[in-house]
């Protein structure tokens, strides 16, 4: 049970950093793509 738990907090921990990863993608991209977008 303890292993399970362990795969459990595991995989939420990756769902967690993979999230976190497409947000700060998401926002280097607006950043990048405003002055193109004459927005800046």
């Amino acid at each position: 049970m303890a292993a399970l738990t362990s795969d459990i907090v595991w995989l939420v921990e990756q769902d967690i950093t993979l999230a976190g990863a497409c947000r700060g993608a998401n926002t280097l991209l607006n950043y990048l793509a405003a002055p193109a977008a004459g927005s800046r």
